[in-house]
């Protein structure tokens, strides 16, 4: 009998145990529980403060912070000539065009010792796109951040001084009839800077421009003239960072960006200057002045265009093979866009295309279509620079500017993988790395670029 009450109450001290055990494990998992959903709290409620959110997306760039020691390095190297003032001409194209055309421009005036007149860009008619002459001319705040321009120069380069506009200069300046054209009789990308520089004191002296005496000299544009790689990488990065597009216009991309995060349940960083594992950017390059240019038209030996079909094959493609199933489609043709939707919800498995037109209000959307084309795609410039992976086509100086840029951001990051090796293992692939992949072949940029580009 005391056996068994033994038995008993060792079964009853057992089964008290494993109760106990149980509720203690119990509460520590609502605990946890709790604890887990108390961080998602947090960090939706931080991703719900929309203001902030934005703010700091406006803080954070691909490439940070601004230097300006290694352009005032070079300017305090540079002979500096306080008549001298060069006015870039001829100007002309989208985004990436015109961004290259500026940064040449601006690193010819800084070896040349010379000020500058802003720079303008031609306007292209919007109802005929492939006349990028047609719409007359606008300043260089249509694109770009004009003061932070000036702040910038100032600090980095205060021996060039900046003006407006030739008429700012007074009537006391001769205005050169002749233009200069820094490509010849050989381009900067080919020539030593002491070669060059000679070269443009001996066409300047040939004009009778001394810097005795006040002179304007209209200089030709160029796209990718220059060496870039012949220089520091710490100035190629700073100089390619004067230029930033105008804040009214990064302003809706912080707020796409805000509204993907948040209509498609990702945890998107404000702060991340490369959103990791978040969405594919893809830059869908068909609107009616590739069509015109022939960019789509078949390969030949040299250059291989891409059709509607072969880009959008290779960027969901690619999407799928970095496990992204949302792409962000850069496209100025809305038609082509809605199609390609359309397709990558057929695709399997099925992808979500988005354009900056599906992450803005009506209001917002209004407001951006009231902007020139060209301005609009610079909202797709500063989502694009950011995305988890890049895609592009070679035609395209647009995809190229994004994709040197985040190869530069890689090259900070030790993350070195040569882009140009690509042609090599694939023909139809002109640039590759771990963040950018352009499809197709352009023997143009393929030999400028890798020289001449600027971050």
């Amino acid at each position: 009998m005391w056996a068994k009450a033994a038995k008993s109450s060792a079964q009853a001290k057992i089964a008290t145990l494993v109760l106990t055990l149980v509720l203690l494990y119990y509460a520590s998992d609502k605990l946890h529980t709790r604890s887990n959903e108390s961080h998602r709290f947090e960090t939706s409620t931080r991703l719900l403060n929309r203001t902030e959110w934005q703010r700091e997306w406006l803080n954070t760039d691909l490439l940070q912070p601004f230097d300006p020691v290694p352009i005032r390095a070079k300017c305090n190297k540079t002979e500096w000539f306080s008549n001298l003032v060069f006015d870039l001409a001829g100007a002309n194209g989208g985004v990436g065009n015109i961004r290259a055309e500026f940064l040449d421009f601006l690193f010819f005036a800084i070896e040349s010792g010379a000020s500058i007149v802003l720079p303008q860009m031609a306007v292209r008619r919007e109802d005929n796109l492939f006349d990028v002459w047609g719409a007359g001319h606008a300043n260089f705040s249509n694109m770009f951040d004009d003061f932070w321009f000036h702040e910038a120069m100032s600090e980095a380069c205060p021996q060039m001084k900046l003006y407006s506009s030739v008429e700012e200069l007074g009537h006391s300046w001769r205005k050169e009839e002749q233009m200069y054209d820094p490509r010849f009789p050989r381009s900067r990308k080919d020539s030593s800077e002491g070669a060059w520089i000679q070269q443009t004191k001996a066409w300047l002296a040939d004009h009778h421009i001394t810097g005795d005496a006040p002179a304007v000299v209209k200089i030709e544009h160029t796209m990718w003239e220059t060496n870039t790689r012949g220089e520091r990488p710490a100035f190629r990065r700073a100089l390619g960072m004067l230029l930033r597009v105008r804040p009214d216009v990064r302003r809706y991309a912080a707020i796409a960006m805000f509204n993907m995060a948040m209509t498609e349940a990702m945890d998107l960083s404000p702060t991340d200057r490369i959103h990791r594992q978040a969405f594919y950017g893809a830059h869908l390059r068909t609107e009616a002045d590739t069509i015109s240019a022939g960019w789509l038209a078949p390969p030949s030996d040299l250059e291989f265009g891409l059709n509607f079909t072969a880009q959008t094959t290779f960027y969901m493609e690619a999407a799928v093979a970095h496990g992204l199933s949302i792409i962000f489609a850069a496209s100025g043709n809305a038609s082509e866009v809605e199609h390609f939707k359309q397709i990558a919800a057929a695709n399997r498995p099925p992808l979500i295309v988005l354009s900056k037109w599906d992450l803005l209000s009506k209001t917002e959307a209004e407001a951006l279509r009231a902007m020139h084309w060209d301005r609009q795609a610079l909202v797709d410039l500063e989502i694009l620079r950011r995305c988890s992976v890049f895609g592009g086509m070679a035609k395209s100086s647009f995809a190229f500017l994004i994709a040197v840029a985040r190869t530069t951001y890689m090259e900070e990051h030790s993350m070195i993988q040569d882009p140009w090796f690509a042609p090599h293992r694939n023909t139809m692939v002109a640039f590759e790395n771990k963040l950018s992949k352009i499809w197709g072949r352009n023997q143009l940029n393929e030999e400028r670029v890798p020289k001449g580009a600027w971050p």
